[in-house]
């Protein structure tokens, strides 16, 4: 098994959706078997994706009427503590897989001889479901085949856990660093409940803000009606940037819903909207003049700083660009340097900075 290069891919997809297919396929050919999925399972919805090559299964896996019982039975043995490698033979008795609709009707549809998979808890409630459908080909796994599977899922187990870990820990770390001139920032997901706050943001709690079940409120209903109506719209991009005022402040400060799409919004998991708050009056330079201006950027880097920051991936770029990965990955480096940040995420949040504050004076940046 090449353990590393399917660990390594999963995690790539867990951070960008649009890998899942060629990661699962790579996770389903270093376990043996003819397909994988990954599910996305939270209190609000499951999302799902297959291994290329996997489409026709998938699309009636989708289609699929009813409960899918594996699922439900694999998180109760989850909940009771069961960990690593799930199969049809610790789900389930030889009589309910018998008479079980979805494994005597879709499983012997599509030839599937055995399932494997594990349950990787997440934040809130939720959970990443990876797992392999192996065909009456390739028979059902047996011993050393076995445990190398376990060995797999165990390890991605503990490495996607880290990853999310480290990615919640980076989201902080980075509304603090960008907490400059005073502006609060912070994360919320679709519902305005809080993700991570700067400093500066948590000192408007309980003055001009308000937090109550874990979402972010206005003091006064009114600007509170409009505050929750700006955070779903920019959630479903529906207003690239949505601004009120902030009633409560004398210096005509205003509070702005900016979307989190593509890249940067699966770096951070479920926040789906950076809010920041402005003091009034000034007119910040408009973001290729920044770019350029002070920190030195090329007319070829800031397009390229540009497209991060609207959530592109490195690669989508550079085909954009018409440029190789390697040079654009060497066309990164030098724009970290230049602007002083180490990261791709802490970059595009920086171009977002400059975006928002651009979109007061003007000078439009789309993000989707």
């Amino acid at each position: 098994m090449d353990i590393e290069r399917a660990v390594e891919s999963v995690l790539e997809a867990a951070l960008s959706p649009e890998a899942w297919p060629n990661a699962l396929r790579i996770l389903a050919e270093t376990c043996g078997a003819d397909h994988a999925f990954a599910h996305y399972i939270s209190p609000e919805s499951l999302v799902s994706f297959a291994s290329r090559g996997s489409e026709e299964v998938f699309a009636d896996f989708q289609t699929w009427p009813q409960e899918v019982p594996r699922m439900r039975r694999a998180l109760e043995l989850t909940l009771e503590g069961t960990k690593g490698l799930l199969t049809d033979w610790l789900c389930f008795t030889p009589e309910e897989l018998a008479r079980d609709p979805f494994e005597q009707e879709f499983a012997v549809r599509h030839q599937n001889a055995h399932f494997a998979g594990t349950f990787i808890p997440r934040e809130d409630s939720s959970y990443l479901i990876l797992s392999v459908e192996r065909g009456k080909a390739k028979g059902a796994y047996v011993n050393e085949e076995l445990d190398g599977a376990n060995s797999l899922f165990h390890l991605l187990s503990l490495s996607l856990n880290h990853a999310l870990k480290a990615r919640l820990d980076l989201a902080s770390g980075v509304l603090g660093a960008l907490d400059q001139q005073g502006m609060p920032r912070a994360w919320v997901n679709a519902k305005g409940r809080l993700i991570a706050a700067s400093a500066a943001f948590e000192k408007l709690i309980g003055s001009v803000l308000h937090l109550r079940g874990g979402r972010i409120h206005a003091a006064s209903d009114d600007t509170d009606a409009k505050l929750q109506w700006a955070i779903a719209q920019a959630a479903q991009g529906a207003q690239p940037l949505a601004t009120i005022a902030l009633e409560a402040r004398a210096d005509g400060a205003t509070l702005s819903a900016l979307p989190l799409r593509g890249r940067v919004h699966e770096m951070l998991g479920r926040a789906d909207v950076l809010l920041t708050v402005s003091p009034g009056g000034g007119q910040p330079a408009k973001v290729e003049t920044v770019l350029r201006s002070t920190y030195r950027l090329t007319p070829a880097e800031v397009r390229l700083a540009i497209r991060i920051g609207r959530g592109e991936t490195l690669r989508h770029a550079a085909d954009a660009e018409g440029v190789s990965l390697e040079t654009a990955r060497g066309r990164l480096k030098v724009i970290l340097h230049k602007t002083g940040t180490s990261r791709q995420l802490e970059l595009a949040l920086m171009i977002q900075r400059l975006a928002f504050e651009a979109e007061r004076s003007g000078d439009y940046i789309a993000h989707g």
